[in-house]
Parts: structure tokens; sequence; C-alpha cells
């Protein structure tokens, strides 16, 4: 498992591939938001994605004086492949996240948000012996999207 910051929100990387999964993080510091983008060699974002639905600008995570982070789409289609905890975010204003949110970026990219400066404020435990698992969170998409489009049905 990859090593936790002390004091610094990040994401962790989920993956269904156990050698893979938690390995890669990415910072969330004050002084500069974490942009997330279409993969691109041009790019200056440290966050690049590919897939369906990520625009060039597709979003950040900004860190606010206190500590907390934002999830704030840059472009309005992004709103719908932005996803914390299975459900899209409908507004471009921004979300606050809690400490082991999963965040879903286009159609795979699923991450986790930890911050050690809030984990009183997580939105569920994230035990050692039982960690949160990229299954767990593709489950949980597949349950909201599954649960909208029944919802669209009727």
């Amino acid at each position: 498992m990859a090593a936790k910051l002390a004091g610094t929100p990040h994401l962790l990387n989920l993956n269904e591939d156990p050698q893979l999964d938690r390995k890669v993080t990415y910072n969330i510091t004050a002084d500069e938001p974490l942009v997330a983008g279409r993969r691109n060699k041009q790019a200056d974002h440290k966050l690049q994605l590919g897939g369906t639905g990520i625009q060039p600008l597709h979003c950040k995570f900004d860190t606010d004086a206190d500590g907390q982070v934002t999830l704030v789409p840059l472009d309005p289609k992004a709103m719908e492949h932005c996803k914390i905890n299975g459900i899209p975010i409908t507004t471009m204003s921004g979300t606050i996240l809690k400490p082991n949110d999963r965040i879903c970026l286009g159609p795979s990219a699923i991450f986790i948000f930890k911050n050690k400066a809030n984990e009183d404020k997580a939105s569920m435990p994230d035990p050692d012996d039982d960690p949160i698992s990229f299954d767990f969170a593709s489950e949980e998409l597949a349950n909201h999207e599954n649960a909208d489009q029944k919802e669209q049905q009727e």
C-alpha cells in the first residue's frame, strides 16, 4: 500500500489489479490546485486522464484555509463525469470532499480522497484490514447508475 502522507490532502488511485491499487498519489496543496483533464503531451495539468467525457480541463481540487478540499468542475460538460460516491456533481460551484470519498472521473478513473486533518468527518471507514476497494467503488457507481435509469423509466 502507498504511504499515507501525514496532513497533506491527496487522492489515491483505486485499481482492480491489486499490484496497482493505491500506488499513485496526487497531492492537493493550498498553494496550487490539483487540475485534472484530458491526456495531452502539451498539457501542464498533473492529473491526465483519457476516456469518454473527459474534457481538456475537466476539474480541479481546491484547498481552502481550513484545509477543506472542494472538487470543482471546470466545464459544464464535465459535471456528469465527476462523481463522488457514485453520484454526479450537480453544481459548477463545487462540492466539499470528506475523507474516504470515492471520486470517479470519466468512465473509469477511480480515486479515494484522503485528508488526515479531517479524518473524523470521513464519509465511511477505510480500515487497513478491510480497505475500500476498486470493486466496492465500481459497484457503488453501478448501483447509482442503475437507480437513475430505473427512475428515468418510471
